[in-house]
C-alpha cells in the first residue's frame, strides 16, 4: 500500500517530510480523515534498527486512550445518562470518601479532580504489571484518595488515574467496563455499517496515528478481518502495562 495525499492537502505532505527528522532513531504516521473519507495517509522512519516503517506498522496507543475513554462518557452524556455537572457520587457513592463530595464529572473530564494517585498505589501497581487490571481494587483505592486540591481549582495531568476514573464511572452507570464491548459497535454509534464508504474506505486500512519518537502511536483498523482481531488482541496485551490504556476504546451499548 503506497502513502497517499488528496488533492488539496499536498502540505500536509510537505509539512510531514519537514518534520521527519523529529522522529529521531524511531518513525511515525499520520492519518487524517475528512467526513469519514481518509485524505492524508503518510509515514515514515523506522520501526526499528534496520527496518523501515512500513503501512501496517503497529505500536502503542499509550495516553490516546484518554481520549477515547472521554468520548464513551461523553456518548452517555448524550444519552442523557450522565450529567457532567453532577458528581461523581451520585454515579460512584463510594467516591464521595475523604472529600471528594464536591467532585464533578465535568472535573474529571477537565483534569481538574485532583485525584492523581490513591493510597497503596505504589504496592498495587507493579513495574512488570501486575495490579494494572485489578480495576475492583484500583477502584477502592480512587475510592479512598484525598484530593491534591480543591476540585476544580487547579489543572494538573491526571496521567495514570484519567482512565480509571472515567472506566468507573461508565461501569457503574452503564455495567459495562470500557473495554468490555467490541470495537465494531463503535461505527454503528454515528450510522456507519460494515461495507459502507466511511466504516471501510477504499483507500484499504483505515488508521488512527500521530508520531512519536520511538513508539509512534498506532491502531489497527476496524475492519472486521481475522487479521484486525488477531492485531487487537496483541495490543491489548501489551496495554497492559500502562495501566487504563487497557480497552479504553469503546462506548458502552446503546440503550433504546
Amino acid at each position: 500500500m503506497d502513502m497517499y495525499v488528496a488533492a488539496g492537502f499536498e502540505p500536509a505532505r510537505e509539512a510531514f517530510g519537514q518534520g521527519a527528522t523529529d522522529l529521531g532513531d524511531g518513525g511515525g504516521a499520520f492519518c487524517a480523515y475528512v467526513e469519514g473519507v481518509p485524505v492524508v495517509d503518510l509515514w515514515g522512519g523506522t520501526a526499528r534498527p534496520g527496518q523501515p516503517w512500513e503501512s501496517d506498522t503497529r505500536a502503542v496507543l499509550m495516553s490516546l486512550t484518554k481520549g477515547l475513554a472521554a468520548l464513551c462518557v461523553q456518548i452517555l452524556v448524550d444519552r442523557g445518562q450522565v450529567d457532567v455537572d453532577a458528581p461523581v457520587s451520585a454515579y460512584w457513592p463510594e467516591f464521595a470518601a475523604s472529600g471528594k463530595e464536591k467532585v464533578l464529572v465535568r472535573h474529571v473530564l477537565t483534569h481538574t479532580a485532583g485525584v492523581l494517585s490513591f493510597p497503596g498505589e505504589p504496592e498495587l501497581l507493579g513495574l512488570d504489571g501486575t495490579g494494572w487490571d485489578d480495576y475492583d481494587a484500583i477502584a477502592d483505592g480512587l475510592a479512598a484518595a484525598t484530593p491534591s486540591w480543591e476540585p476544580g481549582t487547579r489543572f494538573g495531568y491526571h496521567a495514570l488515574t484519567f482512565g480509571w476514573l472515567l472506566g468507573e464511572i461508565i461501569r457503574r452507570v452503564s455495567g459495562r467496563r470500557v473495554g468490555s464491548s467490541s470495537v465494531r459497535r463503535s461505527p454503528s454509534r454515528w450510522g456507519w455499517t460494515r461495507g459502507s464508504a466511511r466504516h471501510r474506505p477504499s483507500r484499504g486500512w483505515s488508521r488512527m496515528c500521530v508520531r512519536s519518537r520511538s513508539r509512534a502511536c498506532r491502531r489497527r483498523p476496524c475492519r472486521p478481518t481475522r487479521r484486525t482481531r488477531r492485531a487487537s488482541g496483541t495490543r491489548a496485551r501489551g496495554a497492559r502495562h500502562t495501566g487504563q490504556e487497557t480497552g479504553a476504546i469503546v462506548p458502552a451499548r446503546r440503550s433504546s
